[in-house]
C-alpha cells in the first residue's frame, strides 16, 4: 500500500480544516489590540489612556483596574475615534508607578490582546502585552534602562507570530522558492526591505497613512496565492524567477505594517535606537521559528503526502488568498 493512499484521508481532512479556519482567523485579525498608557506626571499623579477597539457598533467589553490608587475627579472623559474609543482619568498612588500592578478585567473571556505602556517621570518608558492567560502585571519596584528596552524583543517576537497577514506573505514567499540558497535570499530581501521602511517610519522621514498600507498588505498577499495557483513550471513568472525582487518590493510595504505597532506604543526617549533594533531583532526571530516550523511540515508532507503535494501547495494557496481578500475588502471598507 502506497502512503500517498493510505494518508488520502488525512489529506482531505486538512483541506476541510484549512477552508473553515479562513473565516475564523479573518474575523479574528481584523480586532486591533487595545492599548493602555500610563503616563506619571507627578510623584505621585499618574494619567491614564485606555483606547479599546470597536468593530462596526461594538465595543470590546474591556476594563483596567489598579492595586491601591485612588481616581482623581469623576467619570473618566470618553472621546470617539475611528474604529475605537479612548477614555483618559488620573489616579494617585503615593509610591508612583513602582509596584502598581494593573489588571486587565474580562480580559480572559475574549480572544482580544491589550499593549501597555508605561512612561516615567524621568523620561524611561516600558512596554508589556497582556492576553488572556495573562491578564495582569506588576510593574517592577526597580527599573533599568536594559529591563526597558529588552521589553521591545519580545513585543517584536510576539507580534510576527500574532500578525497573520505578515506570517502568510511569508508563507507565500516559502511556497514559491525552489531551494535553500533561493529561500535565504528570498528572506534577506524581506528583512532588509522591511527593516528599512520600519526605521524611515520611526524616525518620521516617511509618512503613510496605516489604512492604505494595510489594504495593499493584504493585496500582496493575494499576488502570490494567484502566482501560485497560476504557476507553470514550462513559462514561469517573475515570482518563480526571481522571487527576492517581490520579496523586496512588498517587504517595504510590510515594514510600514510593523512600524504602526511601534507608532502605537512608542519607544523610550532615552534608548530609541536600541529599543527599535531589539524590536525589530525579535521580528526577525520570529520569523525565523515561522521559517524553521514551514521547513518541518514540508519535509513531512513531502515524506507521507509526497503525490499529493502539489494538491497541498494549492490548498495553502486557495486559503491563503480568501483570508487575504477578505482581509482586502475590509480595510478597503474602512477608509
Amino acid at each position: 500500500m502506497r502512503w500517498g493512499h493510505y494518508f488520502q484521508p488525512t489529506f482531505r481532512l486538512l483541506v476541510l480544516l484549512l477552508g473553515l479556519s479562513v473565516c475564523h482567523v479573518s474575523l479574528a485579525d481584523e480586532l486591533r489590540p487595545a492599548f493602555l498608557q500610563l503616563t506619571q506626571i507627578s510623584a505621585d499623579t499618574i494619567k491614564v489612556d485606555w483606547k479599546v477597539p470597536t468593530k462596526g457598533e461594538r465595543r470590546m467589553a474591556l476594563g483596567v483596574s489598579f492595586n491601591n490608587a485612588t481616581p482623581l475627579g469623576s467619570q473618566p472623559f470618553l472621546t470617539i475615534l475611528a474604529g475605537s474609543t479612548l477614555s483618559s482619568w488620573q489616579i494617585q498612588r503615593p509610591q508612583g508607578l513602582l509596584g502598581l500592578t494593573t489588571q486587565i478585567d474580562n480580559l480572559v473571556n475574549t480572544n482580544a490582546e491589550v499593549l501597555m505602556r508605561v512612561e516615567f517621570l524621568d523620561g524611561q518608558s516600558i512596554s508589556h502585552r497582556f492576553d488572556p492567560t495573562d491578564a495582569q502585571f506588576t510593574i517592577p519596584n526597580t527599573m533599568t534602562n536594559i529591563d526597558s528596552t529588552l521589553t521591545y524583543f519580545t513585543l517584536g517576537v510576539e507580534h510576527i507570530l500574532i500578525g497573520w497577514d505578515h506570517l502568510l506573505f511569508v508563507l507565500g514567499l516559502f511556497l514559491i522558492v525552489a531551494n535553500t540558497k533561493q529561500l535565504l535570499l528570498t528572506i534577506t530581501s524581506f528583512t532588509l526591505a522591511h527593516s528599512i521602511t520600519l526605521a524611515l517610519s520611526i524616525f518620521d522621514i516617511v509618512r503613510i497613512p496605516i489604512r492604505p498600507v494595510e489594504a495593499v498588505i493584504a493585496l500582496s498577499i493575494v499576488f502570490l496565492a494567484s502566482e501560485i495557483v497560476k504557476h507553470s513550471p514550462q513559462m514561469p513568472s517573475l515570482s518563480y524567477r526571481q522571487p527576492y525582487i517581490v520579496a523586496w518590493l512588498f517587504g517595504l510595504l510590510h515594514g510600514l505594517g510593523f512600524a504602526s505597532v511601534l507608532n502605537e506604543i512608542g519607544l523610550p526617549q532615552t534608548d530609541k535606537i536600541s529599543a527599535l533594533v531589539l524590536f525589530n531583532l525579535g521580528v526577525e526571530a520570529g520569523q525565523i521559528l515561522f521559517i524553521g516550523v514551514l521547513i518541518g511540515i514540508f519535509y513531512v508532507l513531502k515524506r507521507l503526502l509526497a503525490h499529493q503535494l502539489q494538491q497541498m501547495i494549492h490548498v495553502f494557496a486557495y486559503a491563503m488568498g480568501s483570508m487575504a481578500s477578505f482581509w482586502l475588502i475590509q480595510r478597503l471598507l474602512s477608509f
